[in-house]
């Protein structure tokens, strides 16, 4: 099961997305199997525990820490309105 760290990056967004799509973010190797998504300045990771616990440890002081999720709910665990906002991503 993954893990997720959720975080408003404010103005450093383009920064940490580029980051991430590089496969490295604040010195923490993401490997290959790293996930990610944004929406405005928020942006949520899901990777391992200890790639999610290793970023949490390096995240600077001026990005604002929101949560960290070691065993991340799936679809199918969630209640009608996780599984509402779930839907709502896939809108096209």
């Amino acid at each position: 099961m993954a893990s997720e760290l959720l975080f408003d990056a404010g103005s450093t967004k383009d920064t940490v997305v580029s980051a991430i799509e590089a496969g490295e973010l604040w010195g923490v190797s993401l490997g290959t199997t790293t996930k990610y998504s944004t929406e405005g300045t928020w942006i949520l990771v899901q990777a391992t525990e200890t790639r999610c616990d290793n970023l949490l440890l390096a995240i600077p002081e001026e990005v604002a820490y929101a949560s960290f999720l070691i065993a991340a709910p799936s679809v199918s665990d969630a209640d009608s309105d996780g599984i509402s906002w779930y839907l709502r991503a896939k809108l096209e």
